[in-house]
Order: C-alpha cells, then structure tokens, then sequence
C-alpha cells in the first residue's frame, strides 16, 4: 500500500487526523480525536470524510467497521488505497483500536450496571464506578497512543 504523508487537521472545532485515502474514490479519511462526551464516556473511532470547503462531515462511520470479520490489516488494505502507517504500524493501531472498542463496552457495562437491554442485569449488581473509572483511565492511555502513532 503506497505511503501518505501524516496530516493533522482542525475541521469543525475538532482535531483530526489523516489516515489515508480510500480505495473507492481516492477521497481523504480521516479519524477524529478522542473526546470525552456527555460527561461519561470516550467518543473515539470515527472516521471522516469532509466537504471540499471543509465547513461539513460528507460521511462519518466507524473505525470498527474495518476490524469486522478481517484480522486488522486485512480490512485496512481493503479500505484503503494509501495510509500514513506502514503494514508494522498498522498492525499496532489495529490492536489499539481492537483494545479501546473492548475497553469501552466493559466500561459502559460498569458504568450502567449492565448492556442496558432489559432491566435483569441490574439484579446483578454489575454496577462498579471504581472498575469503571480504571477502564476509563486506560482508555484514555489507548487513545493517546493512538493519537501519537497518527502524529508522530
């Protein structure tokens, strides 16, 4: 996969950064920064596409999209025709994004006391804001390393 050059951007308020170009069209991705939203949790993983202009998300999904059913790289060279990170380093980011999506659900489950489908798990008492606040914590970790693969 050719090689792009590493790219920090700041679009809509938000930090970005480039991941690569896409196979399909040759338009710029990029992933978002983390941030802490609703006073609770990490947002994290959302890839971007902008306008020309760059006033407007044109699309927004998920880096997990790429994880699905592939082995990290796999779904990464498919989705894109250049990236900033060669195939060593693709396979770190694979393995901190696989790390933080992991991290999240177990902290959400702590957080809520549950996966919050029904009302039975909260007879577990699943609840735990000290395991919560840890995982929280080494989110953070992971979102930082991946903030730094991306700009460094």
């Amino acid at each position: 996969m050719k090689k792009e050059k590493k790219e920090e951007q700041h679009y809509l308020s938000k930090k970005a950064f480039l991941l690569g170009r896409r196979a399909e069209d040759n338009k710029k991705v990029y992933l978002e920064a983390g941030s802490w939203d609703c006073d609770w949790y990490w947002g994290f993983g959302y890839m971007e596409v902008y306008n020309k202009p760059k006033t407007d998300i044109n699309e927004h999904y998920h880096f997990e999209s790429l994880l699905k059913g592939s082995c990290g790289l796999d779904g990464i060279e498919k989705h894109f025709k250049s990236f900033v990170l060669d195939e060593k380093e693709i396979w770190v980011l694979a393995d901190l994004m696989s790390s933080y999506y992991s991290l999240r659900e177990v902290a959400e489950v702590y957080y809520q006391g549950g996966s919050h489908y029904t009302d039975t798990s909260k007879s577990l008492s699943l609840k735990d804001l000290k395991m919560y606040e840890r995982l929280t914590k080494d989110i953070e970790k992971v979102i930082k390393a991946v903030e730094k693969l991306l700009s460094e």
